[in-house]
């Protein structure tokens, strides 16, 4: 990752000038946009309860001449605080599918593919007034490929592996 954007995050994290003091009557329906290995994922953050957040997840990308990859799932929070700094814990579990084209320039690899995804994940957010913060996570994926997947190079197995994402919501309601 560029220093310049880790400069960039930990200062933002760090900053207290810009929040003050944490208030109370933080948002609890947002929109999240996140950038994790090159995709955008759009997620929609509902809190249930001041610290527990259910988010529907949506991702979408498409390689010319090779295919579709989307992927539907949700992530369910416990945040520890919901003040300046709010760390949590998590789980996400998606399914990750992927259809070639019929022209793809993978000729052996035409079968619509759907891998299983269960991902605990820690974070942490800083929140720079009740409507808008940033955040970042990591995550211990385990995946279940299909069959015919090679999305991780490996068909019809269990694959470990780990990822980060850095993300800003801004909440509407």
């Amino acid at each position: 990752m560029d220093k310049r954007i880790v400069l960039l995050i930990v200062t933002l994290f760090l900053s207290n000038g810009l929040a003050g003091e944490a208030e109370t009557g933080y948002g609890r329906l947002g929109l999240t946009a996140s950038l994790t290995n090159a995709h955008l994922d759009i997620v929609v953050p509902i809190f249930v309860t001041e610290t527990i957040s259910i988010a529907p997840a949506l991702s979408l990308a498409s390689v010319e001449e090779v295919g579709s990859d989307y992927s539907l799932g949700a992530l369910f929070r416990y945040h520890f605080s919901r003040d300046i700094y709010a760390p949590f814990v998590g789980l996400g579990l998606a399914a990750l599918t992927y259809s070639p084209d019929e022209d793809t320039i993978y000729p052996g690899n035409t079968e619509k593919q759907t891998d299983l995804l269960i991902s605990p994940h820690l974070g942490i957010e800083r929140y720079f007034d009740q409507r808008f913060c940033i955040g970042i996570s990591a995550q211990l994926n385990v995946i279940q490929a299909d069959e015919h997947s090679y999305r991780l190079g490996y068909a019809d197995k269990q694959v470990i592996n780990t990822a980060t994402s850095i993300y800003a919501t801004l909440f509407f309601w």
